[in-house]
């Protein structure tokens, strides 16, 4: 307990910043999920390779993600195997305390001991348009009946390895909600029963149109989406602004300097790099009191998240879409070094193998040498021996 203390204290000390803690418990079984949430206001977009889990200063290959659910980020990690003492790392995020934005990093120090938990679920958060489904991974060599709180399926029998769990949207309350797998509590949000409707939400006079855009897309995919404005009033609206995710969107035009009543300005909402993870921000319209929100919602296909070992090396070529963790592979520090193939990833040089510290690879190196110089030697003696008989 001393030694993770002493280590969370080292962590702090070694990286610049704010720090605040995930609130994570201390102690998790092998192969557990974890599943954990930030609770400040975050107003900027979290990225995937913005979550790091470290063993010591080296980072870990797992599987995770982080979603937006509503006005929270959700994110879950799957335990690694290997006990040790872990720190779960969420890094560079801009919160607003009290009317003032700040950079954060958040950070939690974990145990992960004993036998492997009977079963785990992923994902561990949900946001969904639509039925969507999750695999519960049974780790035990006999099944297991577990309770859930979907009505089509009060209580389900979990067999040695994969099982697949569909779960119908209409399961799930409207919004967000807690889905409860066994001993699992998972964030879920639906948005399929969003209203849709032609106009957004109006307030004062302004609407957008349409109210909400939700889709989902691939990984690939760069988007633009055209939108409009109108003023519902029978008098001129003047100076409308849009407050936005600058880093994620380009509105155009940045702003109306005069909105005639019952006119209409057309939008140009542009993505502006390839969507890497969910997007579920608003864009609030207002001038005076008068305000307007439209919501984007773009999910990520769940066949583009992963690539499974089967996949991976016919893929590989392809690495450079994917993060490191998705490739099952870790980024080496500069006091490593890759002991298999590396690819490129968004992360960077990705190890699809084992980094280890280069002065005991120096030192392995030498050894071959060494043993290569002997055998050399010993060869030279023995041909030398033979010709004197």
């Amino acid at each position: 307990m001393k030694k993770r203390t002493a280590f969370f204290i080292l962590m702090l000390i070694m990286l610049p910043g704010i720090y605040a803690s995930l609130g994570l418990k201390e102690n998790y079984q092998p192969e557990e999920t974890i599943i954990g949430s930030i609770e400040d206001s975050v107003v900027s977009q979290i990225y995937l390779n913005q979550i790091e889990f470290l063993r010591g200063h080296i980072r870990i290959p797992v599987e995770y993600d982080i979603v937006r659910l509503d006005d929270k980020y959700y994110f879950w990690i799957l335990a690694p195997r290997t006990e040790g003492n872990y720190t779960v790392l969420v890094k560079d995020i801009i919160v607003n305390n009290e009317g003032e934005n700040k950079k954060v990093s958040y950070i939690s120090n974990i145990h992960v001991a004993g036998e492997s938990i009977n079963y785990n679920v992923k994902p561990g958060a949900v946001i969904a348009l639509k039925d969507f489904e999750l695999e519960i991974n049974m780790n035990k060599k006999s099944g297991e009946e577990i309770s859930t709180s979907l009505e089509s399926y009060e209580r389900i029998y979990l067999r040695p390895g994969k099982n697949i769990l569909a779960v119908k949207i209409a399961d799930i309350v409207n919004g967000k909600s807690i889905l409860q797998i066994g001993q699992y509590k998972i964030p879920v949000y639906s948005a399929a029963g969003l209203k849709k409707t032609s106009m957004g939400e109006v307030k004062q006079g302004i609407s957008f149109y349409p109210g909400e855009i939700l889709e989902e897309v691939n990984l690939t995919d760069k988007k633009v989406y055209n939108i409009s404005i109108k003023n519902l009033k029978n008098e001129t609206i003047y100076d409308i602004s849009f407050n936005y995710s600058k880093e994620l969107f380009d509105i155009k035009p940045i702003s109306i300097n005069r909105l005639a009543p019952n006119a209409s300005v057309n939008l140009s909402l542009s993505v502006k790099n390839k969507i890497q993870s969910n997007i579920n921000e608003r864009i609030i319209a207002k001038s005076g009191n008068e305000t307007a929100s439209f919501l984007l919602l773009i999910l990520i296909a769940r066949n583009n998240l992963s690539l499974n070992n089967s996949s991976r090396i016919e893929q590989i070529e392809e690495s450079e879409k994917y993060y490191c963790p998705q490739l099952s592979g870790v980024v080496c520090n500069e006091e490593s070094s890759c002991n298999g193939d590396e690819v490129e990833s968004l992360d960077g040089l990705c190890c699809i193998g084992i980094c280890e510290n280069k002065e005991n690879a120096d030192k392995r190196w030498i050894g071959y040498a060494l043993a290569f110089f002997v055998a050399i030697v010993l060869v030279l003696v023995f041909i030398k021996y033979r010709k004197s008989k």
